[in-house]
């Protein structure tokens, strides 16, 4: 089981992402599937059909199709977030058990307004930061990257939540950004095991004048890219999840109370068990 409240240096966060990775693989990303999976689809059928009819110069259809696209798509990078840190919520309620994607689907509808809310709110604060200047736009983003996790965790509005990710990132901006920063670069770098080989590929169909994919191929093609990744986006947000984590526990030790407070518990089952065996 993986500790959650947890004082953690830099690279015990980054070690306890990719355990928790490693450990809830299947389950982690059967509840990504199931809930985001169908969405990214409907994303990738538009997506080639847009293509499609843009090359048959039908454009009414091509535009319609780019907008369901869009739209299928924003909500997508939506959910990825939303469900990662759904399902860290329900593998603490169960003390590391099993994580059924049913709890997990549960969590994701409870939180969905708010977190709908958060991303607007987050966006907007990021988008007026870089219009000031470049310097605002990344403090806020950093500053505000918890925001999401602490709307499903801590079961807190928008504004709340607001207020409570500057509280705990303001003494702790710098290991956050160097966080993001290791994390993006990880995901940049799972992401060209992807577009690389796209690239490759349109590379030689132009070269030796390959004939283009056909549009249903095209389709899944775009879903299943796209769906690789929202995967790949995991790292990110389970490495800002665990920070959550580690700024909590530095600043109200709520795993150090916890734990104080399981020996209270735990000591007399035990010394039940010895008197059992010794009067039998």
């Amino acid at each position: 089981m993986i500790t959650l409240y947890q004082q953690r240096d830099f690279g015990e966060k980054i070690n306890a992402t990719f355990q928790y990775i490693v450990q809830q693989f299947k389950s982690l990303g059967l509840a990504l599937l199931y809930i985001a999976g169908p969405v990214v689809l409907v994303a990738g059928i538009a997506s080639g059909i847009g293509e499609s009819s843009v090359r048959g110069n039908v454009f009414g259809l091509a535009t319609r199709a780019s907008v369901i696209s869009f739209l299928a798509y924003m909500l997508s990078f939506w959910l990825v977030p939303l469900v990662t840190y759904c399902h860290l919520k329900v593998y603490g309620q169960t003390g590391g058990g099993p994580v059924p994607v049913g709890a997990v689907w549960r969590e994701v509808r409870r939180a969905f307004g708010r977190a709908v809310i958060t991303i607007i709110l987050y966006g907007m604060l990021y988008v007026v930061g870089s219009l000031i200047l470049f310097v605002p736009g990344v403090y806020f983003a950093v500053a505000l990257s918890p925001m999401l996790c602490i709307v499903v965790l801590e079961d807190l509005g928008a504004g709340n939540a607001l207020g409570r990710s500057f509280t705990l990132v303001q003494d702790n901006w710098w290991s956050t950004f160097g966080l993001l920063v290791i994390m993006s670069f990880v995901y940049l770098s799972l992401l060209s095991l992807i577009i690389v080989p796209i690239m490759l590929w349109d590379i030689v169909k132009s070269v030796f004048h390959l004939p283009g994919l056909p549009p249903l191929a095209l389709s899944f093609l775009g879903a299943f890219t796209v769906l690789a990744l929202l995967l790949f986006l995991v790292v990110v947000v389970l490495a800002v999840g665990f920070q959550y984590y580690n700024l909590v526990e530095k600043r109200e030790h709520v795993g150090l109370i916890s734990r104080i407070d399981s020996i209270g518990e735990t000591v007399p089952q035990t010394q039940l068990a010895d008197d059992n065996e010794l009067y039998g």
